[in-house]
């Protein structure tokens, strides 16, 4: 049996994410353990596990989570917040500030999963859609959403 590797871990993201991009352009899925916590809580730092797709501008809308490469050439998964014809918006799920505009060149993939344990959430489902509708509005009140959800889950795990 072999056992789950943690990629981005052993290579850095400035050599890792190009063979990705290679993989994507050749139409194979690939998929990647979280790194971070701008996403948070959908994404889980170390926990999770997300599969990319390739993606094309056309076929991002608002709420979709992507793949994206910024001009310096850090690689970012946050969350489609706006598009336009010639450009898109993204926020982290942890955050609250916009980045954009960013270039349609700029996209590599799409997250069509995220995968928690033998969990997993799809792009299109209700539970992803709800998640990614109510979200989005809650980003001016975010901060103070998860410090809510976290009083939550520590007064559970007490029971």
């Amino acid at each position: 049996m072999l056992n789950k590797v943690d990629l981005l871990s052993l290579v850095p993201a400035e050599k890792l994410f190009p063979l990705i991009e290679e993989l994507l352009i050749g139409g194979q899925d690939v998929v990647i353990n979280a790194r971070g916590n701008s996403m948070y809580p959908l994404i889980r730092d170390v926990k999770d596990s997300v599969k990319l797709t390739a993606a094309t501008y056309g076929a991002i809308k608002k709420g979709d989570v992507t793949l994206i490469q910024r001009d310096d050439g850090v690689y970012v998964i946050h969350r489609v917040c706006k598009k336009t014809p010639v450009s898109f918006y993204m926020v982290g799920d942890r955050q609250r500030g916009i980045e954009g505009p960013l270039r349609p060149d700029q996209l590599i993939a799409l997250v069509d999963e995220v995968r928690r344990g033998d969990r997993t959430i799809r792009r299109g489902s209700l539970l992803w859609s709800l998640y990614a509708h109510i979200w989005l509005i809650l980003r001016p009140v975010r901060r103070q959403t998860l410090g809510a959800l976290s009083a939550v889950r520590a007064v559970t795990k007490h029971r």
